[in-house]
């Protein structure tokens, strides 16, 4: 993450200096093992403070990969596997958000 983020900086300096990060979305997570744990702790108390860790987590699932092979987008492929659900999940944090950002906003010009 150290890494992607000295990246971005870098970026930002010589190519767009209005290069954000909106948040960091974790993928591929299997959230009963210690190590899926570890990490989401590990992003959380790191970089929680300075860059939105989003609450929906894309799990592993055979029917992502599945969905991959034949071509198809997983909503195409298999619509009620988790991955899929997660993503649609997903979508909706981040238009409830951009929706709460315009909002203060708002608020903040008046």
């Amino acid at each position: 993450m150290t890494q992607l983020i000295q990246t971005i900086n870098k970026v930002r300096k010589r190519i767009n200096p209005n290069l954000k990060i909106e948040g960091v979305l974790l993928t591929l997570a299997d959230m009963k093992t210690r190590v899926g744990k570890t990490t989401l702790q590990t992003l959380q108390n790191n970089y929680g403070s300075r860059i939105k860790i989003y609450d929906t987590i894309i799990p592993c699932g055979v029917k992502a990969v599945e969905g991959t092979m034949s071509g198809k987008s997983l909503f195409t492929y298999d619509k009620n596997s988790k991955p899929t659900i997660a993503y649609d999940n997903f979508c909706k944090e981040v238009l409830k958000n951009e929706k709460q950002r315009a909002r203060n906003e708002i608020a903040y010009d008046r």
